[in-house]
């Protein structure tokens, strides 16, 4: 051998795999870590003026290796600057900084900036309610019109389909409320009618957004040729296609968040690039080169971004693509990692208050978990199946056949398997729902979601030229649905497919994550140790779920309206005692999830009455329920039974007994022991004739050891002096006043008797009747009893910290 050749081949024995460099991916780091940090802390002009010499100082020392210690630093003290500028708006038009109380009644003037959602009275009913956000303009309390800033979610009552449109200019009346309740948080809502509304014009012609809107709505009327426009295959296309997921009723979308496939709703790199599939094919058959392809496809792609309502994923999607068929012009090839570093710093450079969004979170961290994980399992798949290395004969007919169609599902289960592993702390985190259903689930839909939405374009692109053609591909689309659908159903009968749990708490995110570092990229050794303390937690996770003894009373901000969890020891056993009105229904379901109760032990109905019995048709509709606690409707006179509320109660009774649930009456002298609390009823009195349905409340007592709560239900004055003239002992540390602190309730005979320690009032932020009443706040004063208002401090939480001494305190409840 020469020597040459001896120096050429110790060259390239010594060449290891080639370092890519990502700058992208530190810059984006380094800024969202500023973000976070400036949505907690209190940043001023020195941060302004230490990011701008730091920016200087880089830009001269650019030829030093300090230049990019100081562009990290400017980076990062800047995205201080937009997480701080994120969290509030400084200007003095603001409307958070015009606005001081919690509600009140004023004029607004704003722009719709999204396509309004209306929502029938009645199933296929033309009236009903329209919720949209206007962009504001100014407003009117007290004073003449004003110049405001900020977004205000609007409710408007009575309206009809297709009253409201994007670009729309509008003045609206009504009352105007800082809400702390769920998502509303520090939010504001405007709560109206179409008669104190008023629309100024139509809209601005030249608003590119209003003609995507406008186009999007001609498609979904494409769409939904042949099939029905309200029919169930139209609302899945629209929803999967152009992002209608609003229209979606609510059994379909719990079916797919339950399973963990909701997923598909979410305009992201799938839809995006089943467009952009289509849309290269046609720039192909107008013979533009590969080169010359981004040209094409930047107006297109935005253009249907735009249209589906611009969310986070949607333009993480729009800008990755653009990105990757931007590399062909400079001569570069894409890298998946820079293009997602880059669309995560651009969107959060438009908008930092991104970063909390869970659209964002799930979409940047789902995709960064398929970019990192899919090689290493799809190699690791790839080994498993390859054929013998010793084999002489090439593989052929059926084996090949086999081994092929093997590697093409292997694939896709690694990629629904990153998907999972990537999104599933997130997931419980946000929505409190851990779906092992999905790893096999996916398999089966990702692809049928992928032959709907290409059918749907098809159907789009031939609507266009010949009209008639795309009742055909609709009619295809409907059985391509019926069999998604049939697929997500049996995922959802799965036993132990899907349940609710608590919200992790961020060390165990962080600590999800670093085991998932360490078991991709980790050293044989780390990787042992990972498994190691697995093992340990999984034991010491079985030691405190069997010995966990815990107990907590949630009294719950519902508006006008009563609802309380009681949350037991164990999984079968929680109570929830009243269901608030309709509206809060679903906040009462997502509350009980996030508390990891999937199924109810008893749901207990107090009285017949709407703000306590509206909503639990809609909860036992979401949440299995063993028992039903409540009052017999036979002591009801004839004239009672013909009201509307003991009809609607009546029904509800027959509607649990169809579904297997077990009736139990109550009154006065039953209790019993329930996970080891003691429950006890005091009122109605057995065989008596109310005159009025809340004559026969419900008055219902829990405690264990030296706490309880005394639940009052919607009890006035005369059910707490029939009370008083028995004999029973009702005390308890703490009172839910009855009927919500009415007039007359909490009387002074009646306090002494209880002799709580502190008072919940639940009365709500959306309460309209005055409530409560100045003389049961005035008693509850005299006594110095301590009292809690939901509409002042929201939802409140009594935890018992030691429950053998009956040690307990009550706290807000953070939701």
């Amino acid at each position: 051998m020469s020597h040459d050749a001896s120096r050429l081949m110790d060259v390239s024995v010594s060449v290891g795999p080639v370092r890519v460099r990502r700058p992208l991916m530190a810059l984006c780091l380094v800024f969202m870590l500023g973000v976070f940090a400036g949505e907690w802390m209190s940043v001023g002009l020195v941060i302004s003026a230490a990011s701008a010499v730091c920016l200087f100082l880089s830009f001269f020392l650019r030829r030093n290796g300090w230049a990019h210690f100081f562009l990290y630093a400017a980076l990062l003290l800047f995205g201080m600057l937009c997480g701080a500028g994120g969290r509030r708006d400084f200007s003095p038009c603001a409307l958070e900084n015009q606005i001081s109380s919690s509600r009140t009644y004023l004029s607004l003037d704003g722009v719709i900036m999204d396509d309004p959602v209306f929502t029938p009275e009645e199933e296929g009913g033309s009236e009903g309610s329209c919720e949209l956000r206007l962009r504001l303009h100014g407003l009117r309390q007290r004073i003449p019109w004003q110049q405001a800033r900020g977004t205000v979610r609007v409710f408007v009552r009575g309206t009809s389909p297709g009253f409201f449109e994007f670009g729309q200019r509008w003045t609206m009346d009504g009352l105007l409320i800082r809400s702390n309740f769920e998502s509303m948080r520090d939010g504001f809502t405007l709560y109206t009618d179409v008669d104190h509304s008023r629309r100024l014009f139509v809209g601005s012609h030249w608003n590119l957004s209003m003609y995507c809107f406008r186009a999007r709505h001609r498609c979904a009327e494409i769409l939904s040729r042949g099939i029905g426009e309200s029919s169930q295959a139209a609302l899945l296309i629209r929803a999967l296609l152009l992002g209608y997921r609003s229209d979606l009723p609510v059994g379909l979308r719990d079916l797919f968040a339950s399973t963990g496939t909701f997923h598909i709703f979410a305009i992201s790199g799938l839809h995006v690039g089943i467009v952009a599939v289509l849309l290269i094919g046609l720039l192909k058959l107008l013979g533009l080169s590969r080169e010359h392809w981004f040209f094409g496809l930047l107006p297109l792609l935005v253009l249907y971004t735009l249209g589906t309502g611009g969310r986070a994923s949607a333009v993480r999607a729009c800008v990755m693509a653009l990105i990757f068929w931007a590399a062909p012009m400079v001569g570069r090839r894409a890298d998946s990692l820079s293009a997602l570093a880059l669309a995560a710093l651009g969107i959060l450079v438009v908008d930092s208050s991104q970063l909390m969004q869970p659209g964002f979170v799930m979409s940047f961290v789902v995709v960064a978990g398929l970019i990192l994980m899919v090689p290493t399992l799809s190699a690791f798949w790839r080994r498993v199946i390859q054929p013998d290395p010793l084999r002489l004969e090439r593989e052929t007919g059926p084996v090949a056949l086999w081994r092929d169609a093997a590697r093409w599902i292997g694939d896709l289960f690694c990629v629904s398997l990153a998907a999972w592993l990537a999104s599933a702390p997130m997931t419980a985190y946000y929505f409190n729902l851990v779906s092992p259903v999905s790893l096999l689930g996916n398999v089966l839909v990702v692809p049928g979601t992928f032959l709907v939405v290409f059918t749907g374009c098809l159907s789009l692109l031939s609507g266009l030229i010949i009209p008639p053609a795309a009742e055909l591909f609709n009619f295809a689309n409907q059985a391509f649905l019926d069999l998604l659908l049939l697929v997500v159903r049996g995922m959802q009968q799965v036993p132990g497919g899907h349940y609710f749990v608590q919200s992790p708490p961020g060390w165990m995110l962080v600590g999800w994550y670093a085991g998932l570092a360490v078991l991709f990229f980790g050293t044989h050794f780390l990787r042992r140790l990972l498994w190691v303390v697995i093992t340990v937690l999984i034991c010491l996770g079985v030691w405190y779920h069997l010995t966990e003894r815990t107990m907590s009373v949630d009294v719950l901000d519902v508006g006008h309206g009563y609802a309380a969890l009681v949350n037991l020891p164990g999984e079968r056993d929680d109570m929830l005692v009243d269901a608030g009105c309709t509206r809060s229904a679903m906040p009462i379901v997502r509350h009980l999830r996030r508390c990891g109760v999937d199924r109810l032990g008893v749901l207990v109905l107090s009285y017949p009455g709407y703000d306590v019995l509206a909503g639990a048709e809609q909860i036992l509709l979401a949440i299995p329920v063993r028992e039903l606690w409540c009052v017999n409707p036979s002591v009801f006179s004839m004239s009672l039974r013909e009201e509307r509320d003991v009809r609607l109660y009546e029904s509800l009774i027959r509607q649990a007994r169809e579904k297997g649930v077990f009736i139990r009456y109550l009154s006065r002298g039953d209790g019993g022991f329930l996970a080891g609390m003691q429950w006890d009823v005091f009122h109605p009195p057995d065989g008596g004739e109310p005159g009025s349905v809340r004559d026969a409340a419900l008055v219902l007592r829990i405690a264990r050891e030296g706490g309880g709560v005394l639940f009052m239900g919607g009890a006035r004055r005369r059910t707490e002096n029939e009370m008083l003239r028995g004999r029973s002992l009702f005390s308890a540390p703490v009172l839910v006043a009855g009927a919500h602190g009415a007039a007359g309730t909490c009387s002074r005979r009646f306090l002494e008797r209880v002799s709580p320690d502190v008072a919940i009032l639940s009365v709500g932020l959306y309460n309209v009747f005055g409530d409560p009443d100045v003389g049961v706040l005035d008693r509850l004063a005299a006594r110095r009893i301590p009292f809690r208002r939901t509409d002042e401090s929201g939802g409140v939480r009594i935890r018992w910290t030691d429950a053998r001494c009956g040690h307990y305190v009550v706290e807000a409840l953070d939701d």
